[in-house]
């Protein structure tokens, strides 16, 4: 009978990186600043519109497309850790989902 392991889950702003159970994936500035405030409002859907404005500053077009990249680098980062991922609310926003199993340092 295996116990389930908890996935630990580093966040290194200075470095700008994520390490899942010591797998580092590196980030852009921008992919740091939309980890933190999905990772700051967990469990929450945070509105598309307010990522963009709190980011870019603005809601067009294009930066929608910009911040789908991002989100999609995201993901990837987060793609092996079990109990966490981002759930894409369409035309509304995102929410960080993390289970309980979940143990996050922020350094």
């Amino acid at each position: 009978n295996k116990k389930h392991m908890k996935t630990k889950l580093i966040f290194n702003e200075a470095d700008k990186s994520i390490s899942i159970d010591g797998i580092v994936s590196k980030l852009t500035d921008k992919g740091i600043a939309i980890f933190k405030i999905l990772l700051k409002n967990k469990n929450t859907l945070v509105k598309r519109n307010d990522i963009l404005l709190t980011i870019w500053g603005k809601t067009d077009y294009f930066t929608g497309r910009s911040m789908d990249v991002y989100m999609c680098k995201l993901r990837k980062a987060l793609s092996t850790a079990e109990g966490i991922s981002i759930e894409n609310k369409h035309g509304h926003g995102f929410t960080l989902l993390v289970d309980d199993s979940v143990e996050i340092e922020v350094k």
